[in-house]
């Protein structure tokens, strides 16, 4: 899906899940991680593995709108932050990919409650940009189950398999993927 100038993938995974994708996209292409949200200074933690990022596959919010995000990119391309004022007078950064267009932002999601699965997305700025984002996917077919517009992890499955919920909003089963839609490839 394309959503001005985005390329969107959108997934359901867990921490197993990103993992093996993300570890499978470090062996082939050197990259860094960064944390993709405000911050009121201009101090950059930089995650050199998918192993260091926080609460991968686990989100503590109901919907991905609200979750955290990373930009990641080739470890040899510059890390560019933007300056946005706040409306009080002050200034907040961020690193983006109105920044950083040859890197990629990824919204884990994962896991939210007992029973749910958020939905997590993947975006780029132009889907045929750089290595990096061919890679991914390539990995992305390789190793995730296809339904229609969306990817879904293994373990994302087996725990879909056990009675958790795909959903895009916790707060609403009219967001729930249908387990008829998904029958079809739990027979595979």
């Amino acid at each position: 899906m394309t959503v001005q100038n985005h390329h969107l993938i959108y997934l359901y995974a867990l921490k197993e899940d990103w993992v093996d994708l993300l570890l499978k996209v470090e062996s082939a292409i050197p990259i860094k991680y960064v944390c993709a949200e405000f911050v009121m200074d201009e101090f950059i933690v930089v995650y050199r593995t998918c192993l260091d990022l926080p609460s991968l596959g686990t989100t503590v919010k109901p919907t991905s709108l609200l979750s955290p995000r990373f930009l990641f990119m080739e470890e040899s391309i510059s890390l560019k932050q933007r300056e946005v004022e706040n409306g009080e007078g002050g200034k907040r950064f961020i690193c983006d990919l109105m920044a950083n267009p040859d890197a990629v932002l990824i919204c884990p999601c994962g896991i939210y409650d007992s029973r749910s699965i958020i939905q997590g997305s993947i975006s780029f700025q132009n889907r045929n940009a750089s290595p990096l984002h061919k890679t991914l996917k390539k990995f992305i077919s390789r190793t995730f189950f296809t339904l229609n517009d969306f990817y879904i992890g293994s373990t994302a499955m087996a725990f879909f398999r056990s009675g958790y919920r795909l959903t895009e909003d916790a707060r609403n089963s009219l967001y729930d993927v249908p387990r008829s839609l998904i029958e079809p490839i739990i027979s595979q």
